[in-house]
């Protein structure tokens, strides 16, 4: 339980007497299990306790592993019982994490009565920003399935098929190859809607020439991943060869500035400077990456905005893009991890792909 004890260190820090826990991701991130039904994460410097709803109390029981669980009866009211044993341990100064919806946290902070209620959500954030080895080898497993769905991809991707019809094969490539989930909506774009950073599939069908732009990634025991790929279809245009170009030098040169002690934005600004060098860094408009864990986007992230200093620990996308409206996009993500001060990619797929 080594991260309940980066959960005391939040209430030395901050004076506070005890924190509630009430984000599912967040809860699993303490426990390392997730519940059906919202459960409640509670923790002193002497002390935690989970209080759960009666139906999962067994089981939450048993995975918790001899943690003390309480439970909430069918008819009482989660916040009123979490409150209720709150106030068992005398606590007056106490943290929420407010990452929740805001209704809930709300009601518990109403129901709690105490002297000081403050969020804690931006410092559990960056704790779960530092990745310990079991949480890059999950990562480092659900980069895996996702790049054989990428060989599927390159595959299956030629003129006549529709984006929605390659997304669906995809996504049912990972769940085969053994992930529990896909980590968000499969993006396959061609042609003009390549242009769309965040296109969803649609029924178009890829045309010659066209570049396809395939995001995709998967869960793996909770962790997620988080790649894209271009696969150009011939005849290529030398403007697209051009983009592709820009594309991949403006990666290979971010990944290779990311180190513990960099800026975030001093990353962003690599990339951007090598597309400017091609005259096309107006038409990268998104931040370079963010990072991955538990969720899809979570921090550090990779922008001009973030004051950010990486880490080792950190696990980041790294994702720069071309995207000229009407016409094509290109986009290449890759996942890093800053091991022993330098960036080492998670994933090692082809950059880009010519058919």
């Amino acid at each position: 339980m080594h991260r309940i004890d980066k959960l005391v260190g939040i209430l030395e820090e901050t004076g506070l007497d005890c924190c509630i826990v009430t984000a599912p991701v967040n809860f699993r991130y303490f426990l390392g299990f997730a519940t059906v039904t919202k459960s409640y994460l509670v923790v002193s410097k002497s002390d935690f306790f989970v209080v759960t709803p009666e139906l999962e109390y067994e089981e939450v029981k048993e995975k918790a592993g001899g943690v003390d669980v309480r439970a909430i009866g069918r008819k009482e009211k989660n916040v009123e019982v979490v409150a209720r044993e709150v106030k068992k341990i005398g606590a007056k100064k106490i943290g929420v994490d407010g990452s929740d919806s805001y209704d809930s946290v709300q009601k518990l902070i109403s129901a709690l009565e105490a002297n000081t209620v403050e969020s804690i959500s931006s410092k559990i954030s960056e704790l779960r920003a530092v990745k310990d080895a079991d949480e890059v080898a999950k990562i480092a497993r659900a980069v895996e399935i996702a790049e054989k769905a990428l060989e599927k991809a390159v595959d299956i991707v030629d003129v006549g098929v529709s984006e929605r019809d390659v997304a669906i094969e995809l996504e049912y490539t990972m769940r085969k190859l053994g992930a529990e989930n896909i980590a968000f909506d499969t993006i396959v774009a061609s042609g003009p809607r390549a242009a769309i950073p965040h296109a969803k599939a649609s029924d178009r069908k890829i045309s010659p020439g066209d570049t396809v732009v395939v995001d995709l990634g998967c869960v793996c025991d909770g962790y997620v991943s988080d790649l894209t790929r271009t696969i150009v279809l011939s005849p290529v245009k030398e403007e697209v060869k051009r983009a592709v170009e820009a594309v991949a030098e403006a990666q290979e040169q971010a990944i290779k500035s990311i180190a513990d002690g960099v800026k975030s934005s001093e990353v962003d600004g690599v990339a951007r400077r090598v597309l400017a060098s091609y005259g096309l860094e107006r038409f990268f408009m998104h931040g370079l990456g963010h990072g991955i864990g538990l969720e899809v986007h979570e921090l550090p992230r990779l922008s001009s905005l973030s004051d950010y200093v990486l880490r080792n620990g950190n696990v980041v996308t790294v994702e720069p893009g071309v995207y000229l409206p009407g016409s094509f996009g290109v986009r290449i993500e890759d996942d890093v991890v800053i091991d022993g001060g330098k960036a080492k990619k998670l994933s090692h797929f082809d950059t880009v792909v010519f058919k």
